[in-house]
């Protein structure tokens, strides 16, 4: 079993086998990560005839990247929804062509983002990281074979809500180590940590290695 605990970290503090380390593109990920991920933030999104499609899809062919991503949308953006969409919709794209599953970075843009999904409807598992929504919107994503992945801020009835087989987990930007995050997510659902350690690693084996 290939083994990953944490999905997505900006932070190459403890430079771990079992964690996806995450890279915005242009910015390339580092040659001593094990495993990887490269996106275009729905933040730093350049002029559209900047983005270089060819190297972005080169970079995102290596095989230490397993993630398209973070990408996504945000109305907190100062980028206009429409070149939002245009450079998500493309990071799509890419992840079809490469066979690779989509980390997804979503604010205030759920009908957007079901939108999308309905009219190209992927192959690739999709993730929306750093999930803090309540269980009915959580719902919703499982409804459309979703995954969560959860990080140190969360929402206590969603994580309580959320099934076993549908549960990832990050440090993203916190100095949280995953295993503190394991911990406490193992309380809150009242199993060992041994028991969520392991069902992650079924889950992200399902979604980064089939």
């Amino acid at each position: 079993m290939k083994k990953i605990l944490n999905i997505h970290s900006h932070l190459n503090l403890e430079q771990r086998d079992d964690t996806i380390y995450s890279t915005i593109y242009p910015k390339l990920p580092k040659a001593t990560i094990k495993y990887g991920s490269i996106g275009i933030h729905p933040w730093y999104i350049p002029p559209l005839e900047e983005i270089n499609w060819e190297n972005f899809v080169e970079e995102a062919s290596k095989n230490k990247i397993i993630v398209i991503g973070e990408c996504g949308l945000d109305t907190f953006s100062e980028i206009p929804l429409d070149t939002q969409i245009k450079v998500f919709q493309k990071q799509i794209e890419v992840s079809e062509m490469l066979k690779k599953p989509l980390l997804i970075h979503m604010v205030r843009t759920t009908d957007e983002l079901l939108a999308i999904r309905n009219q190209l409807n992927p192959t690739q598992p999709w993730i929306i990281h750093g999930f803090r929504g309540k269980p009915q919107l959580a719902q919703q994503y499982y409804r459309h074979e979703m995954y969560l992945s959860i990080g140190s801020k969360f929402n206590t009835k969603t994580v309580l809500a959320i099934p076993l087989n549908k549960i990832l987990l990050e440090t993203d930007e916190s100095d949280e180590t995953i295993d503190s995050l394991v911990d406490r997510i193992a309380q809150l659902k009242k199993i060992s940590p041994q028991t969520l350690i392991k069902q992650i690693y079924e889950n992200t084996e399902s979604i980064f290695f089939r």
